[in-house]
């Protein structure tokens, strides 16, 4: 049964991110400033969704705000939000030009998630994990407005929330979805 959850909530993000590339411009090579995306991947192994906005804020720079939801326990609820900042190096690789919020990024992030975990009936836990961490990332913007970005991050568990992880948590993945 999560299986079919997972491809549902798959071709949901799908669909609503080919209806806002039906609204994108078409044109010379601009300077893109808003995206929304969310990895696939991550969703499929971790039963996780983490759909992200990021807006520049700068010529370099960008923030980016995250709604996570987990799906992947039993009797459970789990969401959170995130917040992060975007330093784009631009010039860091000779020859290609990349501007925007294009090209190779660090980015330092905080998240902070919630738990309810239905123990036995009407008896629930609640706990709160918060994760900081650093990340890198490079996205590539295709096809008027396609955005792919494969990342990897560093987050380090800083609460003691009974379920969450106190430690050090290495994440890879890959976001797709709209620049514009």
């Amino acid at each position: 049964m999560k299986k079919v959850t997972n491809v549902i909530l798959v071709l949901v993000v799908i669909v609503l991110l080919g209806n806002v590339t039906a609204y994108s411009q078409s044109g010379s090579k601009k300077s893109y400033t808003k995206a929304l995306t969310t990895d696939p991947i991550n969703l499929l192994l971790k039963e996780e969704i983490n759909i992200k906005y990021e807006q520049i804020i700068g010529k370099k720079n960008s923030f980016t705000a995250d709604l996570l939801f987990n799906h992947g326990y039993v009797d459970a609820l789990c969401i959170g939000v995130g917040l992060g900042y975007r330093w784009y190096m631009h010039t860091l690789i000779p020859d290609v030009r990349t501007r925007g919020i294009e090209g190779f990024a660090i980015a330092p992030f905080a998240n902070i998630q919630y738990l309810r975990k239905e123990i036995s009936t009407d008896n629930y836990k609640s706990n709160v994990g918060i994760t900081v961490g650093v990340g890198a990332s490079y996205k590539f913007v295709l096809f008027d407005g396609l955005a792919v970005e494969p990342a990897i991050r560093f987050g380090w568990g800083i609460s003691d929330a009974g379920y969450y992880r106190r430690d050090f948590q290495p994440l890879m993945g890959v976001s797709i979805g709209y620049a514009w």
